[in-house]
């Protein structure tokens, strides 16, 4: 993934918004993003980030609204992949692998809509 730009943010910078337009993946390359949601007007912590964990995933791969906020905690560096190409790397895996991943993601997607209630 080295082609991919990177980006720094300083601390307490919002990456992107719940409810945003997905529009990159992102890998934690250095410090700290906490992953944040609204419910009844409540911001609720859903997860603190560490180096090497991805983000953003979810939304790009179905085209839905972001399900969530991430915000930097410490200043922190980001790898950002565009949709084209997450769906590229994605294209050129084998299609076990391949299925394996979107099956997982589809997964997680319906086990954090049962989290919410939703």
């Amino acid at each position: 993934m080295s082609k991919e730009p990177t980006r720094t943010f300083p601390p307490g910078t919002v990456i992107f918004r719940e409810g945003d337009e997905p529009d990159y993946i992102y890998v934690l390359m250095a410090g700290q993003v906490e992953i944040s949601s609204k419910r009844d007007e409540s911001r609720i912590v859903l997860t603190h980030l560490v180096p090497h964990q991805l983000f953003g995933e979810l939304a790009l791969l179905d085209s839905s609204p972001r399900s969530a906020t991430a915000t930097t905690v410490h200043g922190c560096t980001v790898m950002a992949m565009t949709r084209q190409q997450f769906f590229q790397k994605l294209d050129a895996l084998d299609p076990f692998t391949r299925y394996w991943i979107l099956y997982l993601a589809d997964r997680l997607k319906d086990l954090s809509r049962r989290a919410y209630g939703l």
